[in-house]
């Protein structure tokens, strides 16, 4: 009888001990939650309104006017963020295998972002978000929806995120206007270049235009390491623009493919997706 009730002892032992620990990460999984769900209420403004003039743009060269023009229709909102919807697919190192992802992200230039994903399948699946905001940046990623796997947070990544951003912006068109603050250049008859300031730095991007202005891609240089031995460095980072769609008289990429070291023959593409406006509410 004493054997057995030891065995019986060290049973519920090991069961309340897998029990504590999954309490654990599952309140480790709801506070990071509530955190993301308090900066996307952050970055999201009440609807805009302020509607897009044709005549705000009608002293820009014709390049950056004619991006304008095509991206927003007159009357079109200016809201001051985009929340957009993404499915495709996702490669989460070099080397990696693609994995079918969907994520949501509240985008708001130059304030910040949130993006949540939903990435893999069974045993491989991972969710986590990725977040600019109030100047400071963050990585979180857990495996079955619980097991923290991946947190990062510093000065790197918050110089990476910013980088991000700012190509990001596309997808916010009403963001990117002279109003806003950002200083337009043409680089050539098909090729704009944007500059404004993210969390204290200065960054730009260029667009490559169709004779419609449809931008066919966006390039520029984003803070990071691909590789654990070497260190941080501003890599060519960018997207292919595949198609585009207008929402409610705004019209952004809608199908890209986006890679770090862009131009180059190190070009790495992680990232397929087809994008979607939701409403902001």
């Amino acid at each position: 009888m004493a054997a057995g009730s030891s065995r019986r002892v060290i049973g519920l032992g090991a069961v309340g001990a897998a029990l504590g620990g999954a309490l654990l990460l599952g309140g480790r999984r709801i506070r990071a939650d509530r955190e993301i769900e308090r900066r996307i209420r952050a970055l999201t403004p009440p609807p805009s309104r302020d509607r897009f003039d044709p005549r705000s743009v009608a002293d820009q060269p014709e390049p950056v006017r004619r991006y304008f023009l095509h991206a927003l229709a007159e009357g079109a909102p200016l809201d001051g963020a985009v929340r957009l919807s993404m499915r495709g697919q996702i490669r989460l190192g070099v080397g990696g295998a693609w994995k079918r992802m969907r994520a949501e992200e509240i985008l708001a230039p130059p304030r910040g972002f949130v993006w949540r994903v939903w990435a893999g399948e069974g045993l491989t699946r991972l969710t986590g978000a990725d977040w600019l905001e109030a100047g400071s940046a963050g990585v979180r990623f857990f495996a079955l929806g619980v097991v923290p796997v991946a947190q990062a947070s510093g000065f790197d990544v918050d110089r990476s995120a910013a980088g991000r951003l700012a190509l990001e912006s596309i997808w916010a068109p009403a963001a990117l206007l002279p109003e806003r603050g950002v200083r337009w250049e043409v680089e050539g008859p098909d090729a704009i270049r944007a500059s404004l300031r993210i969390a204290g730095e200065p960054h730009s991007f260029t667009l490559g235009l169709d004779d419609a202005g449809r931008v066919r891609s966006v390039t520029g240089l984003r803070w990071g390491s691909l590789a654990d031995n070497e260190p941080h460095a501003w890599i060519p980072f960018g997207a292919d623009v595949d198609d585009e769609r207008t929402f409610n008289g705004v019209t952004i990429p809608s199908a890209v493919r986006v890679a770090w070291w862009h131009g180059t023959a190190r070009i790495f593409e992680f990232f397929r997706a087809e994008v979607e406006v939701l409403p902001l509410g």
